[in-house]
C-alpha cells in the first residue's frame, strides 16, 4: 500500500513538472535588430500610436526633444563604469 501512494505521489510530481516545461513561442520577429533599433512593425505601430494622439506641430516637437533627451540619459547611465549594474538600473527608473 505504501508502495502504490508513493507511486502515486512520485507520478503526480511528474506530470506537474512537466507543465514546467511547456515551451512558449515568442513573436516570430524580434522587436528590435542587433543594433536596437525596432522592427519595422514595431515602428509602424508606434507611428500609428501617434497618429491617434492627434498631437499638434508644436506638441510632437516637444515630445521628439523629450525622446532624444531620454534616449541622451540611457545612454550616458549605461556608458559609465562607475555605476554598477544595480546603480545603473535605479538609475533607468527615474
Amino acid at each position: 500500500m505504501k508502495q502504490l501512494i508513493a507511486i502515486l505521489l512520485l507520478a503526480a510530481g511528474l506530470v506537474q513538472g512537466s507543465y514546467g516545461q511547456i515551451r512558449r513561442i515568442g513573436p516570430d520577429k524580434p522587436a528590435a535588430d542587433s543594433a536596437g533599433k525596432p522592427a519595422p512593425e514595431e515602428k509602424m505601430k508606434r507611428k500609428e500610436k501617434m497618429k491617434e494622439l492627434k498631437l499638434t506641430k508644436e506638441q510632437k516637437e516637444k515630445f521628439k526633444e523629450m525622446r532624444k533627451a531620454a534616449k541622451s540619459k540611457k545612454e550616458d547611465i549605461e556608458d559609465n563604469d562607475k555605476l554598477s549594474r544595480e546603480d545603473k538600473d535605479e538609475e533607468l527608473k527615474e
